[in-house]
């Protein structure tokens, strides 16, 4: 392997790192001799002719920085980082040429005509881009005290990619509304699609992948300050995005209020529900079910200054007689980062959804103003099967439910909840991927949301 330059000599190294003043400097005093050997328009030209090679030196740093910040603009808390970036686009005939000369090459002897005239090919020509990505970080937060500074680390990373007219073409009928979009990266709402009697998967084209190549790739999982690097950065990136729903100035939510009112359509006989957010539960008393319906109308409070955290209510059946164990009848779910930014994806009779923006309690400051969802949900069997399509009132179990998400002055922040409940990085892992699991639903539905991509990869490399 080649040495880099933070390898080499020193004088090579006090170069690199002050190449931008040095090469400044060179081009000053370039300018000012010309100045005085050259007219006046000569010297103008001159001077601006002299600074493009530095220019394009630059170019592929100024689309590093380009590309970070628009990144994480769109994507606030994550934390990118590029240090360069080089695009290529060309047009790419290699297939076609490569495929005709095999043809011409079996066909020697022919005709001279025949052999004159270009040999048909399924071969296409294709429209390849080329991306070379240098100094690629996704940092952790400088106050975080992780002992790395990058999450996630590659010295470089290239990407080729080519695509031919049928991708364009697919591209182009889709935008002009030619061709529907039957696909969602929601498991659920692309089941909802697939239970259509014409459902047909959208195919929009191929993209060839012919090299994918990532050098000196570093992954770093660090804990401190009593949080796992992991959970830090899935934290970042929710309050991130909901920082940017909120109003100048308004502080981020840190608690929910949750009411249970009453459940219809139950399969139990005894029932009682319980609602969780992480390692805070709290459960209902058990009540008797009557003609499939069941009254609780009790109200929780959970402190939750992470929008990542899942809200969860289950609904069990309580037994009677000789069977005293209780079984999971249903569940209903919702992220907390999803009642500010889209309360109404969220699996609810649709008729019954209400938001608004209301007191988290009587007597509470204007401060406190919450984020409040009133919904009959859809409940879902244990393996998050149901509550697909559209909704059915006399068959389908459903929950009617009032949840505020609010910020608590008297409320504690992340910082501090880490401190009164302090776990172990696995324990933060493992909450993590349970959450991750229950967010992705029923297996069938994830494969056929994937099966059903609208782009077909062709990986080469």
């Amino acid at each position: 392997m080649a040495p880099t330059l933070a390898e080499g000599p020193p004088l090579v190294q006090w170069a690199a790192r002050r190449f931008l003043k040095i090469a400044l400097g060179a081009l000053g005093l370039v300018v000012l001799a010309l100045c005085f050997l050259l007219p006046k328009n000569l010297v103008i030209f001159a001077a601006v002719a002299v600074h493009l090679p530095l220019l394009l030196l630059e170019l592929p740093t100024f689309w590093g920085w380009l590309l970070s910040a628009w990144v994480n603009r769109l994507a606030p808390g994550l934390r990118m980082k590029v240090g360069a970036c080089r695009l290529a686009l060309w047009v790419d005939r290699t297939d076609r040429d490569l495929e005709r000369a095999g043809l011409r090459h079996d066909d020697v002897g022919g005709d001279a005509e025949e052999a004159a005239r270009p040999p048909p090919t399924l071969a296409r020509t294709r429209l390849a881009i080329c991306a070379d990505v240098d100094g690629f970080a996704l940092q952790h937060p400088a106050d975080a005290g992780y002992a790395h500074a990058d999450f996630l680390s590659a010295r470089s990373v290239r990407v080729q990619l080519s695509v031919d007219h049928r991708l364009l073409d697919g591209l182009a009928n889709w935008a002009l509304g030619r061709v529907p979009m039957r696909w969602s990266p929601f498991p659920a709402s692309h089941a909802a699609l697939r239970r259509a009697r014409d459902f047909e998967p959208t195919r929009l084209g191929a993209v060839r992948i012919d090299v994918l190549r990532v050098d000196h790739a570093r992954c770093a999982f660090d804990h401190a300050a009593g949080e796992f690097n992991v959970a830090r950065f899935t934290r970042d990136l929710a309050s991130g995005k909901v920082r940017s729903k909120l109003a100048p100035g308004e502080p981020l939510p840190n608690a929910l209020r949750v009411s249970v009112v009453a459940a219809r359509n139950l399969s139990a006989r005894t029932a009682f529900a319980v609602v969780s957010v992480r390692s805070f539960r709290s459960q209902t008393a058990v009540r008797e079910v009557l003609d499939g319906g069941c009254v609780w109308n009790e109200h929780f409070s959970f402190p939750c200054p992470d929008p990542s955290a899942l809200l969860h209510v289950a609904v069990f059946d309580a037994g009677r007689g000789l069977s005293t164990r209780a079984t999971l009848v249903a569940q209903w779910l919702v992220t907390a980062k999803m009642l500010v930014l889209n309360p109404t994806n969220v699996h609810a009779d649709p008729g019954s959804l209400r938001r608004s923006r209301g007191a988290a309690r009587p007597g509470a400051p204007a401060s406190a103003r919450a984020y409040v969802l009133e919904c009959d949900a859809r409940l879902r069997d244990k393996a998050w099967g149901g509550g697909v399509g559209e909704f059915e009132p006399e068959k389908e179990q459903t929950l009617a439910l009032a949840v505020s998400y609010f910020y608590d002055p008297e409320g504690v922040s992340a910082e501090r909840l880490l401190e009164l409940r302090p776990s172990t990085a696995l324990e933060q892992l493992r909450v993590n991927s349970e959450e991750t699991a229950r967010k992705m639903g029923h297996q069938r539905h994830v494969a056929n949301m994937l099966r059903d991509f609208p782009l077909l990869f062709d990986v080469r490399d």
